[in-house]
């Protein structure tokens, strides 16, 4: 039986999203992109700058500015905006801080004027400080982090040699109850500028129009004074020459980490770290799935992923499995990486995970909201004045070669760049520290590729 699809039906299909980006006279991105098929829009106002930025003695600060954000002449409008189905929310992350809004078309003016205000700080309420501290005192409790996570954080940031990406502590409550309330605006002023904003916005508007309306609601958000970062990252990522990272793990279970850490960022396209990583980990048809769980059923769970910073990128495999298998899976996970590091890609397996992440990023147009989370941290992140949207995304994987993939693993899963990670129960850490394992891993320096 054939289906046949109605006419509008084949026409929408057709759609595709167009994108108009300019900088307003105060030193705002503005980044449109126009699908005239929606009836709701997403939103976010971004700005390049996160706990990186803090200073050591007020780590916490952006996350409690973030919040006072919706306080002032924001907490009406907000109020109103949450009772007509606007999605408002923010977050904090190392190098970017993001508000994002979402709902009815009919809303958005509301939601650029909560945009400008917070790019123009205003005093805020007596007592208002204070009060904020302690939800967020409340939040940092909530989160609930386990002593293996905060441990992972920790590592991730000492192989990236930046200590500022952990988390801040529930300390830094207390630290930043002894700020004065000009200290905190003056840091608002800095973190809130102008150059630092990127606005992305995904909805049925007219392009013109729209970037008329948004340059009359931000006329008045002037150039601020410039932010210099605290804490700068490092220049690049050192060595970490094939180096062991031991931890003790509560419970019957390991967990394996394979990291490969580079800077600077730009050292290799993107698309090539992407396709390299789905290569290895990204996908039940991986090298390390195949090799692990398929092969050998060591562990239920092996997967990668990258982590990519404004100075430096991170690609790390992991696995958690029972101790018993921690080492056959750690040089099954070793020969891997040994084997894509000798350039040796299978063509097929390049075609596929290049296929993959092309549709993956195509099908990003068709969430307004997911879309918009994408285009804004791609845009704040880059430096680029042009916008990088999943077309031109798609068109970068299109013209990638399999040597290009080849040349990124022979440069990124060099053992000088390896760090290896075990959190184990204490008998297992006993027998690594007593060097048995610790050799036999550190010896593994070829093997075969996982089978089909």
């Amino acid at each position: 039986m054939s289906m046949t699809l109605p006419q509008d039906a084949v026409r929408a299909v057709d759609l595709e999203t167009s994108y108009v980006q300019r900088r307003l006279p105060g030193g705002v991105r503005v980044l449109v992109a126009h699908q005239p098929w929606l009836k709701s829009f997403a939103a976010t106002l971004s700005f390049r700058t996160g706990w990186c930025d803090e200073p050591r003695a007020q780590r916490g600060l952006t996350h409690l500015l973030e919040h006072l954000a919706f306080a002032g002449a924001n907490e009406p409008l907000t109020d109103q905006l949450g009772r007509r189905g606007v999605f408002l929310n923010a977050t904090t992350e190392w190098e970017l801080t993001s508000f994002v809004a979402a709902g009815h078309c009919s809303q958005i003016d509301g939601v650029l004027q909560v945009f400008a205000n917070i790019l123009r700080p205003a005093p805020l309420p007596a007592g208002r400080i204070e009060s904020e501290l302690r939800i967020i005192a409340h939040e940092l409790m909530a989160h609930g982090e386990t002593p293996v996570e905060r441990d992972l954080r920790r590592i991730t940031a000492e192989i990236l040699g930046d200590p500022q990406l952990t988390l801040p502590p529930l300390s830094s409550v207390r630290n930043l109850a002894r700020l004065q309330p000009a200290e905190i605006a003056q840091h608002a002023r800095r973190l809130f500028a102008c150059e630092h904003a990127h606005l992305t916005v995904v909805g049925p508007f007219e392009p013109g129009a729209l970037l008329e309306t948004i340059a009359a609601r931000f006329g008045s958000a002037g150039r601020g004074p410039a932010l210099e970062a605290q804490s700068p990252l490092p220049p690049g990522v050192p060595d970490a020459d094939n180096r062991l990272i031991v931890r003790r793990y509560p419970g019957a279970q390991a967990m394996l980490g394979v990291c490969h850490a580079y800077g600077p960022r730009d050292r290799h396209p993107l698309v090539a770290v992407a396709v390299l990583n789905e290569i290895l980990g990204g996908s039940p048809h991986s090298w390390l799935f195949r090799s692990i769980r398929r092969d050998a059923q060591l562990s239920y769970m092996v997967a990668s992923d990258v982590i990519a910073l404004r100075a430096s990128v991170l690609l790390k495999s992991y696995a958690v499995l029972p101790q018993r298998n921690a080492l056959p899976a750690l040089e099954r996970m070793l020969d891997c990486t040994a084997q894509l590091a000798s350039g040796a890609i299978d063509v097929d397996d390049f075609e596929s995970a290049r296929e993959t992440l092309r549709t993956r990023t195509e099908a990003l147009q068709d969430s307004a909201r997911e879309l918009c989370l994408w285009l804004s941290t791609e845009s704040a992140i880059s430096s680029d004045e042009s916008p990088l949207t999943p077309q031109t995304l798609a068109q970068q994987y299109a013209a990638l070669t399999v040597s290009e993939v080849a040349r990124c693993a022979q440069q990124i899963l060099q053992p000088a760049r390896r760090t290896t990670v075990l959190l184990g129960p204490i008998g297992l850490v006993r027998r690594l520290l007593a060097g048995r394992l610790v050799r036999r891993a550190a010896a593994r320096g070829g093997g075969a590729g996982p089978g089909r």
